[in-house]
């Protein structure tokens, strides 16, 4: 009975501010910069399939005009990261390229010196190629180092884009330690690291009655995946901590379980 209370406050507290920023929408002209994004239109959008009954038509226009514009933002940032990923990938490819003919030349101009010089100055030969080996491989790997840091930056550049700041910052970690001169690099990891507001999401434990077997991110990251020794398998909202429908009874401990790759399916053991 707590638990429904304390549920029924929740949906309360959500729809009234569901209310209340529908009307200052529709206040502003419908401004797009107050629909709802991130987190608060997923708990909205999962608020509202169980709860669609109670909303107002100007309610629902505005729940659909938030996703529909998220829809269309997380479109955008996909292709403009698919660009970004493609353009990198390609200008890795023509160093790796151009590396090979350099290569190929380098071969061959050693073997027209061998056969000038010829045996009289065999010893100097060796020499001099040993050390020539050495600065063109030095030259080779740093060309190489700076490509991969380059795709390293448009990785993390597609990620803090995407609002995944984590990944973001590995990326550009991985990009100066290839190559410390990345300026470009250096400057978004200093504005990341300074920036005053960092998306912190609090929740609830996700609490079964016995020892915890396994947990795994549903392929969105929206939901979690439980199994507990308590004989259950439990989905929970990332967003709240809150659990999602029923537990999924055994009658013995539930050793793992696993999100099918669309995300779609579950299967426990």
């Amino acid at each position: 009975m707590r638990r429904w209370l304390d549920e029924d406050r929740v949906g309360l507290r959500l729809h009234r501010r569901i209310t209340e920023a529908a009307q200052e929408w529709q206040r502003s002209d419908r401004d797009s910069d107050l629909l709802y994004r991130g987190a608060r239109l997923v708990q909205a959008i999962e608020w509202r399939e169980r709860n669609d009954p109670e909303l107002n038509p100007l309610e629902r226009e505005f729940l659909d005009e938030s996703l529909s514009l998220q829809h269309r933002l997380e479109r955008h940032e996909k292709e403009r990261g698919e660009r970004e990923l493609a353009a990198a990938l390609k200008l890795a490819e023509t160093e790796r390229l151009r590396a090979e003919v350099e290569s190929k030349a380098r071969r061959r101009q050693r073997s027209l010196i061998f056969a000038l010089v010829g045996l009289l100055f065999l010893a100097g030969l060796i020499a001099g190629v040993a050390v020539w080996q050495g600065i063109s491989a030095r030259l080779a790997e740093q060309r190489t180092r700076e490509v991969a840091s380059l795709a390293n930056l448009s990785l993390a550049r597609y990620l803090k884009a995407a609002g995944n700041d984590a990944q973001a910052l590995a990326h550009i970690d991985q990009a100066l330690r290839l190559n410390q001169r990345n300026e470009e690099a250096a400057v978004l990891a200093s504005a990341m690291l300074t920036q005053t507001r960092w998306p912190l999401l609090l929740t609830v434990p996700l609490r079964h009655e016995g020892p915890l077997r396994s947990g795994q991110f549903s392929p969105e990251g929206r939901r979690v995946l439980t199994a507990s020794d308590d004989g259950t398998a439990r989905l929970w909202d990332t967003a709240t901590g809150n659990p999602i429908g029923e537990p999924m009874k055994h009658q013995k401990e539930v050793a793992s379980a696993q999100f099918s790759p669309d995300g779609r399916l579950v299967v426990t053991a």
